[in-house]
């Protein structure tokens, strides 16, 4: 599962497939400018007027019928009226900023003021609503004179002013142009924000639910929100691609060049189109700093990069070539808006990467010595992305369960309707997941790895499988429901029935202690007649069979998974209860328990989820403490190891049911 480090992990079940993104050619930008000053005498509530009407005003004669602006003075705002983006950057800085995927309504950028040593600084970073991207950097401005910090506030605003564009990408093999439209290139001339040569970051657009479907929002389960979330719209910046005007814009349109690195752009069920947004690129040296997988920079007699202007470096020239200092390799020549950066292992060429030029900042690429690994790091992590989809769809699952139990128990009609419209997008779900992953097999064909798509196969055959035992235990629930409607069925009847679901549905969830007992308490029923009694005690007795403890560390491992493992919530107690986790899943697998392994797998993604939510959250607190952030780093490889633990128990709980 990838790193929360930089990435929260997206735990998800799917909306409805919806046919594509809103081009947004006649839709105005909404640009808000959230202004904060220091602590400082010389930063006074004067002083933020002015700077609010410096900016506001240049910034909507900038724009003119393009958009509006808004100038917001967050020292002025009270806490309470924030809304969650705001909030973030006001407590954690805009370095945690980073984090935020989600689209929004308007175009945000901030800019903050402090004073210090006789001098004016400003940052500002900007985060588009459209796509839900954020500035890669965050842009920094030194100045003596009190009265150009408006300006400067204004010019770096204008500078990193992200115009958004949508585009369909080019046919595999097809020519590398493409059409893209502008938003708000129907309104007014765009000659001022997009111009021959600029590049644009590509972002994949995702339509996701972050919440499982809820048709009872008054019902709080355990675990679970007030109300359901629906479809959100998140923008996943695509690693090694650029997109470059070449002509235009001509009435709102640019036709545009598509560099990439990797072979071709991911698409899903759950992507709904493409869009861009305009880099505050410059002209200036390439400096780059280039990484292994694991983060650590390769030195100058290793690798080679050479940097060509127009496209990859062919023949060897002198200008072309990179002095390495420091860790970073720095062009002899000073490129505009991009360099396209031919990477050699000796003779052997290992990556080609189009890198966007930011004046004085160091570009960090990652790269393998292996000429063949660039392609298969680029599907590899395609199959993470797959399988972290896959296990976000087991915790809407789990969490549906969780809630059906809940609604069960005291109102079953609500509980069907509910647990239908789950059923319905559980199902959805899990086809688009089969074709999806399907998919990805014929792509990669014969390079696949072998074993490489094991996992997700695990995983979705248990998503698939669950999705079914959800589909019967509804047909039995809807039986019970009518059973009890009827008054001419007799009450002991009605009652064995409704005990039977119960034990049913225990059972399914791996909650045998109760299972058990529901089905004792059957059997004490007058009106049970000789079949369903001889049924119901040929259960029993596998179930009280499979159940049974062989030692005191067998009670153990099986009381720390159901009790503790299952219940962890904060990323250090993951942590510290991991090698237990791995010692009680060793005793389970020793002794042959079969359904405490598989109430392992069931609830450790879960874990996975909370444990990244918590490591979110201890990031942004961290903010931009480059020491708490570097204390936070070995965090990545807890969620790895409870990731193959995970894998591991998969694959045991995996291959018995196969056999079955």
């Amino acid at each position: 599962m990838r790193s929360v480090l930089s990435v929260g992990l997206t735990a998800l079940i799917t909306a409805p497939a919806v046919a594509g993104i809103d081009l947004e050619a006649r839709t105005p930008y909404q640009l808000r400018v959230v202004v904060r000053t220091g602590d400082h005498p010389a930063l006074t509530r004067h002083f933020r007027a002015d700077v609010k009407k410096a900016l506001g005003s240049a910034l909507q004669t900038a724009l003119g019928s393009l958009g509006t602006v808004e100038v917001i003075d967050l020292n002025e705002t009270a806490a309470d009226k924030l809304d969650p983006l705001a909030r973030l950057a006001h407590e954690k800085g805009l370095e945690a900023l980073d984090v935020v995927t989600a689209t929004a309504p308007a175009k945000t950028h901030f800019v903050f003021v402090d004073f210090a040593d006789g001098k004016y600084e400003i940052r500002s970073r900007q985060h588009d609503g459209t796509t839900g991207f954020v500035t890669p950097i965050v842009r920094k401005t030194v100045h003596a004179d009190r009265g150009f910090v408006g300006r400067l506030a204004g010019l770096a605003v204008a500078q990193d002013f992200g115009a958004v564009g949508t585009f369909d990408p080019p046919a595999p093999g097809g020519p590398a142009q493409v059409g893209m439209v502008l938003k708000a290139g129907e309104l007014g001339s765009m000659d001022g924000w997009v111009k021959k040569g600029e590049v644009f970051a590509v972002l994949q657009m995702r339509q996701v639910r972050r919440s499982a479907p809820r048709p009872a929002p008054k019902t709080k389960a355990k675990g679970g929100d007030d109300a359901p979330t629906g479809p959100v719209l998140v923008g996943t910046r695509l690693d090694g691609v650029l997109l470059q005007v070449i002509d235009g814009p001509r009435n709102g349109v640019c036709t545009c060049k598509l560099h990439k690195r990797y072979r071709d752009l991911p698409f899903d069920a759950i992507t709904v189109g493409y869009r861009c947004v305009r880099l505050g690129t410059a002209e200036g040296p390439l400096k780059l700093q280039l990484v292994d997988p694991a983060g650590t920079p390769f030195r100058g007699d290793v690798l080679q990069p050479r940097a060509g202007a127009d496209d990859f470096p062919e023949a060897p020239r002198e200008q072309e070539e990179m002095t390495f200092a420091d860790g970073v390799f720095t062009s002899k020549q000073p490129f505009k808006n991009v360099a396209f950066v031919l990477v050699k292992n000796g003779e052997a060429p290992v990556a080609k990467i189009p890198v966007e030029i930011y004046a004085d900042q160091v570009a960090v690429r990652k790269v393998t010595l292996n000429a063949g690994d660039e392609e298969g790091r680029y599907f590899q992590a395609l199959v993470a992305d797959m399988r972290e989809r896959i296990l976000g769809a087991r915790v809407m699952q789990a969490r549906s369960f969780e809630d059906l139990a809940n609604l069960q128990k005291k109102d079953k009609p609500k509980a069907l309707e509910y647990g239908q419209a789950a059923y319905e997008s559980l199902d959805k779900e899990s086809l688009a997941l089969r074709g999806d992953l399907d998919r990805l097999k014929q792509r990669m064909g014969t390079e696949a790895p072998a074993g490489l798509f094991a996992p997700c196969e695990t995983d979705l055959r248990a998503l698939e499988q669950k999705t079914n035992e959800l589909r019967v235990h509804l047909g039995r629930l809807k039986n019970v429901i009518a059973l009890e409607k009827d008054p001419s069925s007799a009450g002991n009847r009605k009652g064995l029935e409704g005990i039977l679901l119960d034990a049913q549905f225990f059972t399914q969830r791996l909650d045998y202690d109760q299972a058990i007992a529901k089905y004792e308490e059957a059997l004490k029923l007058p009106d049970l007649d000789a079949a369903q009694r001889a049924d119901v005690e040929k259960t029993l007795e596998r179930m009280k069979k499979e159940w049974q403890t062989k030692d005191d560390d067998h009670i153990a491992a099986r009381k720390f998974v159901y009790d503790k493992w299952s219940k962890l919530d904060k990323a250090a107690d993951v942590r510290d209860a991991l090698p237990e986790a791995r010692r009680a899943a060793d005793k389970c697998k020793a002794v042959g328990d079969k359904v405490t392994l598989l109430k392992l797998y069931t609830v450790t993604p879960q874990v996975l989820e909370r444990f990244a939510t918590d490591l979110k959250r201890l990031v942004e607190d961290a903010g931009d403490d480059t020491d708490k952030l570097e204390a936070l780093q070995p965090f990545k490889k807890v969620s790895e190891e409870v990731t193959q633990l995970l894998t591991e128990v998969g694959k045991e709980v995996g291959a018995d049911r196969a056999k079955e």
